[in-house]
């Protein structure tokens, strides 16, 4: 459902834009109907959104905090130019926003707001996550990467293969066991290094593969 509004949204987007570079003198009832489309489909669009970063978050959070020893609160912010109060109000605030930027998008011919030009923050402990740590910044990667799995699971009540491509040696000790504990009960592993030494305490039922001039050898 969300990608065929996303598809419709897209395809109106790209209607408005290509009528305001193709005029010098915009017929503002035309543009408005545009603008009614584009706000039925972008109201639909952030909704879904919402609500993706909601369930999201909620599970980010909770492995987050395990693997930061329960010191560390993950957040999500969506990021819209559109301003939402409630999501009752979307369409009428898009639309709101669209008819205030009329002079904006005819001067500069493109769709100045919307769901396309939004973006996400992300927070730990309340502050933005730009600024921390690397060791941080891949604690979040990987709890979304968790969250993401646990929310595939819910719909197709299967676990995804997870890829995780030389992500330990910016984590301490304690986030490579949390993280190993965690991925190892349920969910097939592929976890690429180019060396064991920083890893301490591996489970015993791990294979090792390694890798010379492009050859993997046995397992260990």
């Amino acid at each position: 459902v969300y990608l065929s509004d996303l598809s419709n949204y897209n395809h109106v987007l790209k209607q408005r834009n290509a009528y305001l570079k193709s005029t010098d003198k915009v017929d503002i009832n035309f543009l408005s109907v545009l603008d009614e489309q584009l706000a039925d489909f972008g109201a639909r669009v952030i909704k879904h959104r919402l609500e993706f970063i909601k369930q999201l978050e909620e599970e980010a959070d909770g492995h987050h905090s395990i693997l930061s020893n329960q010191i560390e609160r993950l957040k999500i912010s969506y990021e819209s130019n559109i301003p939402i109060q409630n999501s009752k109000d979307i369409r009428e605030a898009f639309l709101t926003t669209l008819n205030q930027n009329h002079k904006r998008d005819i001067f500069k011919k493109n769709t100045g707001v919307g769901p396309h030009r939004d973006d996400l923050k992300f927070y730990i402990n309340d502050m933005n996550a730009s600024f921390g740590s690397q060791g941080q910044q891949r604690s979040l990667i990987l709890s979304l990467k968790m969250a993401e799995i646990a929310l595939i699971k819910k719909v197709t009540e299967e676990f995804p293969i997870l890829l995780l491509d030389d992500v330990m040696s910016e984590l301490d000790n304690y986030r490579q066991l949390q993280l190993l504990e965690t991925i190892s009960n349920n969910i097939q592993t592929f976890i690429t290094t180019t060396t064991l030494d920083h890893l301490k305490d591996l489970p015993e039922e791990l294979k090792i593969f390694t890798v010379q001039a492009g050859h993997v050898k046995t397992a260990s």
